[in-house]
C-alpha cells in the first residue's frame, strides 16, 4: 500500500515586536524508500519525530545516520540504524541481471603434438547474473553502509557466490553438437586487497531527477562448471583428451571475455536495479 506523502510548510509564523514575521524552514525533506520494504526520509538540516507504521519506516537523517537507532515497525526483529537497515536490505535482496548472448569459435588441439586443431563453435544464450541473497561477508571489505560528508551514502555489498547462468551449445562439423548448462560462480581472490564486493555510491542532490548512483565491483574469480561436463557429451565419446582441451579453451574465453560481461552488468544493470529498488523523490 502506498504511503501518503509527507507534507511540510516551507515557512512558519512567529511573533516579534514589529509584528508577524515569516521564518524560512530548513530544506524540504527528501524521501528514499525501497520498492517494497521501507520508506526513509533524508533530512539535511534537522531531525523530526520518528513514527511507527505497519510497514517498516525509517527516517534517515544525515545527522541521524551515524549510529543512532531509528524506529522500526513493531513486528520487526528489533531496532537498527537506517544505515544498518539499508545494508541488510541490499545484502538480502535477489537481484537478477540480464547478460548478453555470446557466439564465438575456438581452435582446439588435443594434448598430443602435431595434430591439426579442431574448430568448435560455441553459443551462449539466456544469460543471467543472479545475486546470492545473504551472501557471506567478504574479508577485506567494510561490509556495511556508511554516510559520507558529501551528502552521499556508500554501501559495500558482498558478491561472494553470486553466479551467472547460460544455456550453452557446442558444435563441430564432423563431431556434431551438444547442449550444456554453464554456471559461473563469483569467488574471492586470496588477497585482502580484492575483497569480492560491489561498492554502491548514492549521492542525494536537491533535485531528485539529478540523483547520482554508481556501482563499482572489485575483482573476482569466475569459477565455471557445466552440466553435463564436456567429457560426458555424446560428441566427445571416447575422446577425453579433446573434451578436456575444449574445456580449457572455453575457460580462457570465460576469463577474458565473459568475465568482462559480468563486470559490465555489475556496473550498469545492477546500477539500474539499485535506482529502481531504492526510490528517491
Amino acid at each position: 500500500m502506498a504511503e501518503k506523502a509527507i507534507r511540510h510548510r516551507p515557512y512558519a509564523k512567529s511573533n516579534t515586536k514589529k509584528g508577524v514575521k515569516h521564518k524560512i524552514r530548513p530544506a524540504l525533506l527528501k524521501v528514499m524508500r525501497t520498492k517494497y520494504k521501507y520508506t526513509g526520509i533524508i533530512l539535511q538540516n534537522y531531525p523530526i519525530s520518528l513514527k511507527k507504521t505497519k510497514t517498516i519506516t525509517l527516517f534517515i537523517g544525515l545527522r541521524l545516520l551515524m549510529g543512532v537507532e531509528l524506529a522500526v515497525a513493531a513486528d520487526s526483529s528489533g531496532n537498527m540504524s537506517g544505515l544498518e537497515y539499508l545494508f541488510q536490505h541490499l545484502s538480502s535482496s535477489s537481484a537478477k541481471l540480464e547478460l548478453p548472448s555470446r557466439e564465438f569459435s575456438l581452435n582446439v588441439t588435443r594434448e598430443s603434438d602435431g595434430e591439426q586443431p579442431h574448430t568448435f563453435g560455441f553459443n551462449l544464450t539466456n544469460g543471467k547474473l543472479l545475486q546470492k541473497s545473504g551472501a557471506e561477508k567478504t574479508e577485506g571489505s567494510p561490509n556495511n553502509c556508511e554516510y559520507r560528508s558529501d551528502d552521499a551514502i556508500s554501501c559495500y555489498i558482498s558478491i561472494l557466490e553470486w553466479h551467472a547462468t547460460y544455456e550453452g551449445e557446442i558444435n563441430h562439423t564432423e563431431l556434431g553438437n551438444g547442449k550444456f548448462d554453464l554456471n559461473i560462480t563469483l569467488k574471492k581472490w586470496q588477497l585482502q586487497q580484492n575483497p569480492a564486493h560491489i561498492w554502491i555510491y548514492m549521492e542525494f542532490t536537491e533535485n531528485s531527477t539529478d540523483r547520482y548512483t554508481s556501482t563499482t565491483p572489485s575483482d573476482f574469480v569466475p569459477f565455471a562448471t557445466t552440466k553435463p561436463v564436456f567429457k560426458d557429451l555424446p560428441m566427445f565419446k571416447r575422446n577425453t583428451s579433446l573434451s578436456k582441451s575444449a574445456w580449457v579453451e572455453l575457460n580462457k574465453t570465460i576469463w577474458w571475455d565473459i568475465k568482462s560481461d559480468l563486470m559490465s552488468a555489475l556496473m550498469t544493470e545492477y546500477k539500474i536495479w539499485v535506482q529502481e529498488e531504492i526510490l528517491y523523490y
